[in-house]
């Protein structure tokens, strides 16, 4: 006579058989309860790993993550939780110093690609807005004219 397992029990199991294969293939998985993730690299060397970080997932999750597959790994900056794109981290104390302080004098250029639903009044345009970051609190306030302690954010189309 056969058994079944009860629905909840067949569910868990078929995660678990999932996440087991998707580990054998990549090493690194991590389930927030209803997406899996695992680390994609982009580049690697001796000092620095580059990772294609899905959307979905904070910086911090992945760099737990990123740290059950290299040990050392360190995360030198972020990328918010609904945002995918490539992330750097710092494999060992000279690369990290390298990349804060890159990261901090923006010699490292970072670009976003939007989706854009619906139509822009003009066909070409550059936007413009001023950014003041109160490290204090972890705030951050978006103007449309320049105040003090500001710092230009553009965005083109």
């Amino acid at each position: 006579m056969a058994t079944s397992m009860p629905k909840e029990e067949s569910y868990e199991w078929g995660l678990k058989a999932f996440a087991s294969e998707l580990e054998a293939k990549t090493t690194a998985v991590y389930y927030d309860g209803e997406k899996t993730f695992s680390v994609a690299e982009v580049y690697l060397d001796e000092n620095i790993l580059v990772a294609d970080k899905p959307k979905g997932i904070t910086s911090e999750d992945y760099e737990s993550l990123v740290k059950t597959k290299y040990s050392t790994a360190t995360l030198c900056h972020r990328l918010d939780r609904n945002t995918d794109g490539l992330i750097c981290f710092a494999l060992n104390e000279n690369a990290e110093k390298e990349l804060l302080l890159a990261f901090k004098n923006r010699d490292i250029d970072k670009y976003y690609l939007a989706e854009v639903y619906g139509a822009f009044k003009n066909k070409k345009d550059t936007l413009t807005a001023y950014l003041v970051k109160n490290s204090a609190d972890s705030t951050v306030k978006i103007f449309s004219n320049k105040v003090d302690m500001s710092i230009s954010l553009s965005t083109a189309h």
